[in-house]
């Protein structure tokens, strides 16, 4: 009897024990549940199965069907899972560069993986440039362009914007760049220029002493690209496109409209590339305002 009072002494000790813990577990749990981690399963037109933690990565046509699940937290978060590879640190590009009548940088490039060509290494211009010449070199279609007016020391000139697949200076590549078709002035000692536009893609470090450019990676989080670089082109297009549609307004010739007409054609193949492009770097909409 001694024996069975003990056990049920013990017994309800327990209950008392349990139902002391139970609230306090309760409370406890929406913190633990912050700790957890989200995620989101999407299977493609492929049957393919896919998981990501940022919503934003999934083509926008899959989200409708996507499943988000909770990742609990393991219990020794700090330690490194031994499979997980070390990342390795950006690396660094060091470009040797002369000087052409004591101020301009000159560095060599190469456009389209085909087209050598030099550069003036300008961090003060926004956008970079290369000659009619180099760009039918490197297989661009000018045609396919948008013509856009710049100003500069001889006047206002209307000039193709076109993009290139990729612009590689001493390894250092900068992939679907656009860039301007005009030729430099004479006398600069090189044939293209390389703009703040390629340049803010690299942490830049000149070095005179030694006369050579260290170019350090910054990668974006969207594709690449930071939010500015995908913004820029946004609002360059949307920009761009009210004005051809105000100067279509107002064309007092068909020729006029014709020539706006064809130009509107190509940059609403621009922005659909874009549109498209941004989907797959999961960048939101409201980044493409």
């Amino acid at each position: 009897m001694k024996n069975t009072g003990a056990r049920h002494e013990a017994t309800g000790k327990s209950i008392k024990s349990f139902a002391f813990l139970l609230p306090t577990a309760y409370c406890l749990l929406p913190v633990f549940l912050a700790f957890s981690q989200e995620y989101y399963r999407w299977v493609d037109d492929g049957g393919a199965v896919h998981f990501t933690d940022n919503v934003y990565s999934i083509p926008e046509k899959y989200r409708g069907q996507v499943e988000k699940r909770m990742q609990l937290p393991s219990r020794e978060p700090d330690a490194p899972a031994p499979e997980q590879p070390v990342a390795e640190s950006p690396r660094r590009f060091v470009v040797p560069f002369t000087r052409s009548g004591g101020n301009h940088i000159l560095v060599d490039g190469i456009v389209n993986g085909v087209a050598a060509m030099k550069f003036v290494l300008d961090t003060g211009a926004a956008s970079t440039m290369i000659p009619p010449f180099f760009a039918t070199q490197a297989g661009i279609d000018l045609s396919s362009g948008l013509i856009v007016t710049i100003g500069g020391v001889a006047g206002a000139a209307d000039v193709p914007l076109v993009e290139v697949n990729s612009i590689n200076v001493g390894g250092a590549e900068v992939r679907n760049l656009e860039v301007l078709v005009q030729d430099l002035p004479l006398g600069m000692g090189a044939v293209g220029l390389l703009g703040a536009d390629f340049l803010l893609e690299y942490r830049l470090d000149i070095q005179y002493a030694k006369d050579q450019v260290v170019l350090e990676p910054q990668e974006g989080p969207y594709g690449g690209h930071s939010f500015e670089w995908w913004q820029k082109r946004f609002r360059r297009y949307a920009n761009h496109k009210r004005e051809l549609e105000a100067g279509r307004s107002k064309a007092a010739n068909d020729p006029a409209r014709d020539l706006l007409d064809r130009q509107l054609g190509i940059l609403e193949d621009k922005i659909s590339d874009l549109e498209s492009r941004a989907s797959q770097a999961g960048i939101p909409q409201e980044f493409r305002r």
